[in-house]
């Protein structure tokens, strides 16, 4: 059986950003230029607790997760 359910997506807030592991030293410049410019940041996925993934694919049963990039006025 093979299903796909489509998450919403929402650019990261502050409150998202508190949550992410910490910057490695030698990137927080990095960061710090992709999420305090307005014109850049990061998509945070609307992930909720009825979502999870697991098993292994050698497994029969297993979740995986796919990101697929694509066009703004691509439609699912």
């Amino acid at each position: 059986m093979s299903f796909e359910e489509v998450l919403s997506y929402h650019k990261c807030t502050a409150e998202d950003y508190a949550q992410f592991y910490p910057v490695d030293e030698k990137f927080i410049k990095t960061f710090k230029l992709i999420t305090e410019n307005e014109n850049r940041g990061l998509n945070c996925l609307d992930w909720n607790d009825d979502f999870k993934v697991w098993g292994e694919e050698s497994e029969g049963e297993y979740q995986r997760v796919e990101i697929f990039f694509v066009p703004c006025n691509y439609i699912h």
